[in-house]
């Protein structure tokens, strides 16, 4: 056997045997040993391919971008009259022929209610119609027209509303007396600048005043080292309780034109305890991830909330109008501050379903594995 330095070449193969199978070796309590699989050698190992995961992480954002795009700016490029409600109230001979002009020169636009001077009154607070045109027809065929819109309706609405009845009214007019004079105007419970932009104002900023309630929640309990890394019930009352106080001291602030009946501040107070609870429900099930879903219901919600159902295509009213929380709940916050009888159970039903549905979310996963991501 040949020897160097008085090692043999066959110790020196056994010395490093051995070490490789102490290497592929781990030491376990009680002194035993299991063999370690490496990477190459296990069934179950894979070959990453991240230029894989790229492509499809960047066809899933294309996706996503597209959708955005067509379930909110869309719905700005196809804004249009479609069967907005009006009434006419005629007085004098021929009633229907001043009805029949109207229909046959409005078209799709406008769908024509006649009714009497107190019908028409009512309807228009009840929010049935948008707008009412009188028309006053003389005995020796001399035409007099009056519009009239009210500050309860939604804005946009009541904008769309004057100018189709302005128009119909002059063609009227222009059509049976061409010196005549110009068409009056007239706006019942008128609401002021404030008063328009206050209840997109508040609930825009509760949603996202919600959701920052999260984040900060969570990088605070994080950086503590709480067991629970998001937000919890505690965080719910908080937001509920100081976040509408201070929304409404902020738009007291800006003048004068907003009356606060009790049903107006206590669906404040709703709104914000149903966002804070929805968002920390999210953000437990879903941890970071749940930031894009909020600011995505908020991208589609908030066109939804500037325009009535009348300028919108229909596909539009499917898809994003008729189940937009923050639609729902702008439209509620409006019926509350300025028309009460326009008032329905909807906002109630959807802002209940968050606030409930969260708070059950939040207390069950308070020490589940779910809350620790």
């Amino acid at each position: 056997m040949l020897r160097h330095r008085g090692i043999s070449v066959g110790s020196s193969s056994t010395y490093f045997n051995s070490n490789e199978k102490a290497m592929n070796q781990r030491q376990l309590p009680g002194g035993k040993t299991t063999a370690l699989r490496t990477l190459s050698n296990s069934p179950t190992a894979r070959p990453r391919r991240p230029a894989t995961m790229d492509i499809g992480a960047g066809l899933v954002a294309a996706l996503t971008a597209a959708v955005v795009a067509i379930l909110t700016f869309g719905v700005q490029a196809t804004v249009a009259p479609r069967e907005v409600p009006l009434g006419i109230v005629i007085s004098g001979p021929e009633p229907s022929r001043v009805t029949d002009q109207l229909a046959a020169s409005s078209g799709e636009t406008v769908l024509w209610h006649p009714l009497g001077s107190n019908e028409a009154n009512d309807a228009l607070a009840a929010g049935a119609i948008v707008g009412y045109l009188t028309v006053s027809i003389g005995v020796n065929g001399s035409v007099e027209a009056t519009s009239t819109t009210s500050g309860q309706t939604h804005p946009n609405a009541t904008v769309a509303a004057e100018q189709i009845l302005r128009q119909a009214a002059t063609g009227i007019v222009a059509a049976t007396t061409p010196s005549a004079a110009p068409v009056a105007a007239t706006v019942v419970h008128p609401v002021s600048p404030v008063g328009r932009i206050a209840p997109l104002a508040l609930v825009s900023a509760l949603w996202i005043g919600g959701m920052i309630s999260t984040v900060v929640a969570r990088l605070l309990r994080r950086r503590t080292g709480a067991r629970a890394p998001e937000g919890g019930i505690g965080m719910v009352i908080a937001f509920g309780l100081a976040a509408p106080a201070a929304l409404l001291a902020t738009v007291g602030s800006w003048g004068d034109g907003v009356a606060w009946t009790a049903g107006a501040v206590a669906m404040t107070f709703l709104t914000a305890t149903a966002f804070a609870a929805f968002h920390g429900a999210l953000a437990r099930l879903l941890g970071w991830a749940s930031l894009p879903l909020i600011g995505l219901l908020y991208l589609i919600g908030a066109p939804m909330a500037t325009q009535p159902p009348e300028l919108l295509a229909p596909v539009y009213r499917l898809l994003a109008w008729s189940w937009s929380p923050l639609r729902i709940t702008v439209d509620e916050t409006r019926a509350q501050l300025f028309a009460p009888q326009q008032s329905t159970a909807l906002a109630y039903g959807v802002l209940g379903t968050f606030l409930l549905a969260g708070l059950v979310v939040i207390a069950l996963t308070r020490h589940s594995k779910i809350a620790s991501r």
